[in-house]
């Protein structure tokens, strides 16, 4: 078994953005989790339709394309500053069996 990976970075949510430190994204072989500002949103892998790289203007972040009922329309969580830490993100999905389209 794989054990839950975490990372801290930041989030938008439809027409919310939360900057860096404020949203943790934990992953498991079962479901993909987002917690902003006290709200958790939990996207059940068979939920998820697609995972991609999303390029901000500074930030590259992963986009959660999804058909869960009681979540924002667009998410994406913002890795990091730059591709390192999102590579590493993207390294530890595909771990646990998702697909990430970079």
């Amino acid at each position: 078994m794989v054990e839950r990976y975490r990372q801290t970075g930041g989030a938008r949510l439809d027409g919310v953005n939360a900057s860096w430190r404020f949203a943790k994204l934990s992953v498991s072989e079962q479901a993909l989790g987002i917690s902003v500002f006290g709200r958790e949103y939990v996207f059940p892998r068979e939920a998820i339709t697609r995972l991609s790289e999303h390029r901000g203007f500074v930030s590259t972040g992963l986009r959660i394309e999804h058909r869960a009922a009681r979540a924002p329309g667009l998410v994406v969580f913002w890795a990091s500053v730059g591709r390192a830490r999102f590579a590493r993100l993207a390294t530890e999905l595909e771990r646990r069996g998702y697909a990430v389209v970079r």
